[in-house]
């Protein structure tokens, strides 16, 4: 899997047909050695996991002062088929399973626009887990996404990846989770390959499950 991950950096910079979009300030899709360089802030922890066999993750956690001081992390997704993405966090010792309660960023690509964006939802229990996670904002809850770039081929092998910042903890009270030390109940996702477009965000049929993660330890790989 990380031979396929230095693969599509090689391709995001040869391939024309790409899809790519910021939020925010420019960034990397690795983004550890570009922290030391640009001096955002220095990196405390990073790691990596497969939480599937075509769904990898990895993250780094860093500080970064300014006009406040923050604690930010910054999530690449590797999904190697063309299709949405998501991922979800929820707090260790929960009673909720499934999507319920659950603090999700959810990535779309657009093959006709030639674009990606990325969504903070969460899944409230009235929705009892089964069905789309509402955006933040329309619960209540703030659109707490930093930053993200990310891109999507198809040839010669199918690639979607996204990289995103948001603070471990926001302080949205209301529709996210802060990302805590120890481990958490991670939920994955992608979009159903049986459907007629799997990069348009509905039910993602089986392909989806759940593994916990300690973003707080330096893992280089684990798989699952």
């Amino acid at each position: 899997m990380r031979g396929l991950v230095v693969l599509v950096v090689v391709l995001a910079v040869v391939v024309v047909s790409c899809l790519a979009e910021e939020k925010g300030d420019v960034m990397n899709l690795f983004p550890k050695a570009n922290f030391y360089a640009s001096g955002l802030g220095s990196v405390k922890y990073s790691g990596s996991v497969d939480l599937d066999a075509s769904y990898h993750l990895s993250w780094v956690i860093f500080s970064k002062a300014g006009e406040k001081f923050q604690q930010i992390i910054a999530l690449t997704l590797t999904v190697t088929e063309s299709a949405w993405i998501g991922i979800g966090f929820r707090l260790p010792n929960t009673t909720y399973s499934g999507m319920t309660k659950a603090d999700f960023l959810i990535t779309v690509f657009n093959q006709t626009s030639k674009t990606v964006n990325v969504t903070d939802r969460f899944s409230t229990p009235k929705e009892m887990g089964y069905s789309e996670p509402l955006l933040d904002t329309s619960i209540g809850g703030e659109d707490n996404i930093i930053s993200f770039s990310g891109f999507q081929i198809s040839q010669p092998t199918a690639v979607s990846t996204v990289t995103i910042l948001r603070e471990l903890n926001t302080g949205d009270k209301v529709a996210d989770h802060p990302i805590i030390a120890g481990e958490m109940d991670v939920i994955w996702a992608h979009g159903n390959l049986q459907a007629a477009d799997p990069n348009k965000l509905a039910f993602h049929g089986g392909y989806h499950g759940e593994q916990n993660v300690n973003f707080f330890t330096n893992k280089l790989h684990e798989s699952k």
